[in-house]
């Protein structure tokens, strides 16, 4: 996928606000409603990527130090490895861990035979937890225990793996492909492994909807993908209802109006009634993300008055008149009050 820093085209020392401001650059330039180059959608879904991960102060401090494997160290924590062993058993020279049963019995580790005293101390560096003593059964964290060389099934947190999508996605579905970092056992070794995997997205998902694979996990266990909604210029999610703003003048707000309204596919034409006050919310119908089973949820409309900066002679000679015939006051039921949030 390439550097995050690189995509967002700022420099690893960037502060939030320089990303914030890449981001949203980006965003109006890739968004597949304005550029119709053929790689746009897939440039869109990579800076919305990027951006769900260098916005968290946690996920840009791991990446920062992993690199492009801070999901599978993200994925091996959650399975025991503290990021300091997961960093030194990752780097190149490490080896793998491997164990051989009956007498004589050797270890290796780094590519080197290590005394079989030692072989608790290396697992509870890699694994988090400490092990038995000679004989008895040795516990490696969540991946289970080894017995006479034999691993046993221990209870484990299913891995979750989030998954950035669009809003166009959860409503039309589709199908993705994904890689994701895992662990899983070979013979006696767990080592770490990267999985590529296909998902397919059902109709009727939203915001942090889950989709469980079973056996798809670390260590065969159910892999939950976790889908989260990248940030969208038109649109914010809430549930199976779609919320956003459209700028009215005072006149539509005063007189009423019919004005286009965008929706996820296609616009409709919205009734202004009149008299209606800035940030009123009009509720459109069944103008949101589909629904699992039927139906779909709304698309909520909140009127934003826009007044201009500048009047031409004619508008300003009405607009006096207006005012000098006019006996509406709007400080008259509520003349000022507290509250105001800069």
């Amino acid at each position: 996928m390439g550097n995050y820093y690189d995509i967002l085209g700022v420099g690893k020392d960037a502060s939030e606000a320089d990303l914030k401001k890449a981001y949203r650059n980006m965003v109006r330039e890739l968004h597949p409603d304005v550029n119709k180059s053929a790689d746009a959608e897939s440039r869109f879904k990579t800076v919305g990527t990027a951006w769900e991960v260098l916005k968290d102060k946690e996920k840009r401090k791991l990446y920062d130090r992993f690199g492009e494997k801070w999901e599978e160290a993200v994925a091996a924590h959650k399975q025991g490895v503290s990021y300091d062993d997961f960093e030194r058993y990752s780097q190149g020279g490490r080896g793998r861990t491997s164990y051989t049963r009956g007498p004589g019995s050797t270890y290796t580790h780094g590519g080197q035979e290590v005394d079989p005293e030692d072989l608790n101390d290396i697992l509870r560096g890699l694994f988090g937890q400490q092990g038995g003593g000679g004989g008895q059964e040795k516990n490696y964290g969540s991946y289970g225990s080894f017995s006479g060389g034999r691993r046993q099934q221990a209870e484990t947190e299913p891995q979750v793996h989030d998954l950035p999508v669009t809003l166009r996605e959860l409503q039309e579905g589709g199908e993705r492909q994904i890689s994701v970092q895992s662990y899983e056992q070979s013979g006696n070794t767990m080592r770490p492994v990267t999985k590529q995997l296909k998902v397919q997205i059902p109709l009727g998902m939203t915001n942090g909807s889950v989709i469980r694979l079973g056996g798809k996990g670390a260590l065969q266990d159910e892999l939950r993908i976790r889908l989260v909604v990248s940030p969208d210029p038109t649109f914010s999610v809430q549930g199976h209802d779609l919320k956003t703003t459209v700028p009215i003048s005072f006149t539509e707000a005063a007189l009423g109006a019919k004005v286009p309204v965008q929706m996820l596919s296609g616009s409709v034409q919205l009734t202004i009634p009149p008299g209606s006050q800035n940030g009123r919310v009009l509720r459109l119908r069944g103008k949101g993300l589909k629904k699992r089973r039927s139906g779909a949820g709304d698309l909520l409309v909140r009127l934003e008055i826009a007044v201009p900066e500048s009047l031409s002679t004619r508008e300003k000679e009405l607009l006096e008149e207006l005012q000098q015939i006019s006996t509406f006051n709007p400080r008259e039921k509520t003349f000022q009050r507290a509250g105001v949030t800069v």
